[in-house]
Parts: structure tokens; sequence; C-alpha cells
């Protein structure tokens, strides 16, 4: 007979793994960020976006808004879609999802499209990125560039969902990890850089949670909101304090992926719809050039990526959609950029789409935001210049704007439907 041993394979096997497992968090801890090319005199940069944040907000969240000081504040500033991974790589990348081809939840990006991380990186910047949505991680592309990202959403044993073993079993882990969480990582992170130039992402997504459960009144999700809104005010302000600390020249930029309807109009979440309370979102800047103002204008949240770049400076990227917002404290005639703005019905695909434009009238120099829906075929005209809070729709007094505008639109259906954006 065979002797058997003292020690199963399948034991073996766990051992094996727990010894690697181990050796590699002690090589993390040892791993070199960033290079002497990136100059102590160089900015660091901190990206900040909040999911569910609505346009407005920052009125109510008296704590962030004494730390943001002298930033620059632009509205409205609108998401070119309400989906977290896409509005995501719009900003990463400075284009419209039109452009970078991510314009679903799934949707992967392409190596072959430059993003802010692999743009500093290159500069030698120390480079992280820290997540509170799973819908981030590494397999949507987002994460070249970036020497560290933290898309561990585990709250016992760190890392353990990322094992390509527990990938294979179908253990994915909690889809949102605290913003508590995710500050204290980038934090820590903050610490073992030293004083070296850094560039950091933070994803921060319990905003809205509480007001998303089923069954709340329209009362209900605003108190829940607003609870949460006055937990992220006191972490936000305590993390723009340690970084001004750290850097008082850093440069900040704050942005909503998306906002959230809470009830308005008769939508509530997780339905996105393309109205003001879906799309719009506070947007701040701060750096050394920033004056503490407001400025009036439609802008696209994707415009951060080249406005980032030119404060560090760096030359700007002219074949990406962004525009620089800086330019803007010099005009005085802004009205907005025209953009194709996009939302899911409940993620069910496509043909179930919102689609919607926001442009200028060349006669009248008035901004416009014509939406359709894919499925219902309902449409809606808005005067935004006299009509900020959507209320009246003019699309059957002006048939003609109305009929021009959906030509374009119908194009895009098709485009998307077809895959080839």
């Amino acid at each position: 007979f065979r002797k058997k041993s003292p020690i199963s394979w399948r034991t073996f096997c766990l051992g094996l793994s727990a010894i690697f497992l181990l050796f590699g968090i002690g090589f993390q801890h040892y791993y070199s960020y960033g290079n002497s090319k990136a100059l102590k005199e160089d900015p660091s940069i901190f990206l900040i976006t909040i999911e569910n944040w609505k346009m407005g907000s920052i009125a109510d969240m008296p704590a962030l808004k004494k730390s943001l000081g002298d930033c620059s504040s632009f509205s409205p500033a609108v998401t070119p879609h309400t989906d977290t991974r896409v509005s995501a790589a719009s900003i990463l990348t400075g284009l419209h999802p039109l452009k970078n081809s991510v314009y679903r939840s799934d949707s992967r990006l392409s190596s072959r499209h430059t993003t802010l991380g692999t743009l500093l990186r290159k500069e030698r910047y120390a480079t992280a990125a820290f997540l509170s949505n799973r819908s981030l991680e590494r397999s949507s592309g987002l994460s070249r560039g970036f020497e560290l990202y933290d898309d561990d959403t585990s709250t016992h044993l760190r890392g353990i969902y990322n094992l390509h073993i527990m990938k294979l079993l179908g253990f994915s882990g909690p889809m949102i990890r605290s913003d508590e969480a995710t500050l204290a990582g980038a934090r820590q992170w903050m610490d073992d850089i030293g004083d070296m130039p850094l560039f950091a992402w933070v994803q921060l997504s319990s905003l809205g949670r509480s007001a998303s459960e089923p069954m709340l009144s329209e009362k209900e999700r605003l108190a829940a909101y607003e609870k949460e809104q006055e937990q992220l005010d006191g972490l936000l302000a305590s993390f723009l304090d340690d970084i001004q600390k750290r850097d008082p020249n850093s440069i900040i930029a704050l942005t909503g992926t998306q906002g959230i309807s809470l009830g308005e109009r008769g939508i509530h979440p997780p339905a996105r719809g393309l109205y003001r309370e879906s799309l719009a979102v506070p947007l701040v800047f701060c750096s050394k050039k920033t004056e503490g103002k407001t400025y009036d204008g439609l802008v696209r949240t994707f415009d951060l990526f080249n406005t980032i770049l030119a404060q560090v400076p760096l030359p700007i990227r002219k074949n990406t959609d962004s525009a620089e917002l800086l330019f803007l404290q010099k005009s005085e005639s802004f009205v907005g950029f025209n953009t194709i703005v996009m939302s899911p019905d409940l993620n069910t695909g496509i043909e179930n789409a919102y689609i919607g434009m926001y442009f200028v009238s060349k006669q009248s120099q008035q901004l416009y935001k014509y939406l359709w829906g894919a499925r219902d075929r309902k449409y809606a005209l808005f005067n935004l210049t006299k009509d900020a809070e959507e209320a009246f729709n003019i699309a059957q007094e002006q048939p003609i704007l109305r009929q021009n505008i959906h030509k374009s639109i119908e194009k895009v259906h098709k485009k998307l439907e077809g895959g080839e954006p």
C-alpha cells in the first residue's frame, strides 16, 4: 500500500499561495514611486471625483466651502454620461465617450488612448488611484499610468479579491468601499511618498447610497442624501486641509461623475435620464492662478484634463475634446460648449439610451438643451439661458430648431447601435 502523505496537495498549494501573497505585500512596501525627473518644485496634483454629486451641493457643505478658499468654480458643469465608469474614462482621457469608445458600464478603455496617469508618470510623478467603486477595477483599462491602483473594496483580507483565482471562482467582493477607507489609503500613500510631487486620483462613492434605497418617499430620499452630504463635507474638508499642509501649491480638481435624481420629475434612483439633476455637477479647480470666482457658461467634466496639464505646466493635448478652463477668467462673452450627453435607461442597452445635446444658438447666442429617449421616442427642448431649471419644454414652439438638432442625435444613436462611436 502507498503511504498517505501527511500534507495534502490542496494544503500544499494553499500554503505556497500564502507565501507568495506575503512576498508580494512585502515587495509592494518597498516599491519605488516617481523619479528625480519630477522636481520638488513641481506641484502635486489631486483629482477628486464624487459619485452622485448634485450641482449646487457645495453651498450646503460649509466645511468644504471654507477649505476651497481661492479655488474657481464653473457653473453649469455637466458630465457627458451618467455612468460612473464612462464618466471617469472621459475625465482621465479628455475625450468624449464617443471618441474613447467607453460608452457602457462594461466598456474597456483601449490602450491606444493616453490618460492623465500615463502622461504624468512619463514626467516621473508618483501616481496612484484610490477608488471606492469596484466598477472602476483594473479590468476597466483605467489603471494604466498608475503605479498604485487601489481598487480593493474588501474590508478584512486586503487584496484577496484581486487574486486571479478568486476572479476565476466568481468572487468579486463588495461593490462599494467606504469613503473613509479610501481616503485613509490615500493619506497613507501621501505619507509614504514624502515631499515628492505626486498625482492622486481619488474616487468617492458613498454619496447617494442610502437615498437610493427602494420604498423611500421623496422627502425621505432628500433627508438621507443631506445626511450623507454632511458626512462627506467633513471628510473632504479634512482631506483638503491635509493636502494644503503637505503642499500649499497643489493643484486640486473636484467634480462629480454624475448627479442624482431623488424623485424630481418622477425619476427615482437608480434611473437617471438627461435632466439637470442627473447631468449637472459641481466643478471646482484650485491652483496658484485661480481667483476664488465663479464662472458662468456650460463646461464639461472632461475639460479638467487640459486644465490640469496647463497648470503643471505641460503642453495641452490638442487631439482631445478638452478645453483649458482658466481662459474663462479672461472671457466675458463665454456662453458654453456644444456637447452630446448620454444616459442608459437602467443600463438595459443602447437601444434604450437617452441621448441629448447642449448647444449654443448662432443667431441668439443663447444656450439650449435637446433630449430624446430612444425607447419612448419622446423629446424635449429647453432654452437654458431663460429657463435654467428646465421647466418649459419649447419643442413645439421651435420645430425647425428641434428638427435640425434631432438629425445629429439620430446619427449618434445609429453609430451606437452599430458599435461605431
